[in-house]
């Protein structure tokens, strides 16, 4: 009777240290697939001109790469209207770039829609475009 406790205490103690072992394993997968986006807009200029073409750039940041499961998308917004959408070329680095020109003065907005599996983030960049 003590002989048959005693195989039955093992096999517990065994199917426990089992249980943890994998409970722990699964555990770690999940921290390793957390992924932090770090993004920010810009252009390569500072003072933009009616009709001036120039480049707005959207940079992602992430510890692994994400391009290939990453959609990006350019809102534009000329004097708080928006005025539609254009896709961005992927330049490598994490930077999706796009030539675009304003046709009027003032405040302009474009706004960066970035998707990433189940993150979805919005940089924008705010122009004061001059004559």
């Amino acid at each position: 009777m003590q002989l048959k406790r005693r195989k039955i205490t093992k096999w517990l103690i065994l199917l426990s240290l089992f249980i943890l072992l994998v409970g722990c394993q699964k555990q770690q997968s999940s921290a390793d697939s957390i992924v932090i986006l770090d993004t920010k807009m810009y252009s390569n200029k500072k003072n933009i001109k009616v009709n001036e073409p120039f480049i707005a750039t959207a940079e992602i940041k992430a510890k692994k790469d994400i391009h290939k499961d990453t959609t990006v998308e350019f809102e534009i917004i000329e004097n708080g209207v928006s005025v539609g959408t254009a896709e961005p070329t992927y330049k490598g680095n994490g930077k999706y770039s796009l030539e675009l020109m304003f046709s009027s003065k003032g405040e302009q907005i474009i706004t960066a829609h970035i998707n990433y599996k189940d993150h979805y983030e919005m940089p924008f960049l705010t122009l004061n475009v001059g004559e």
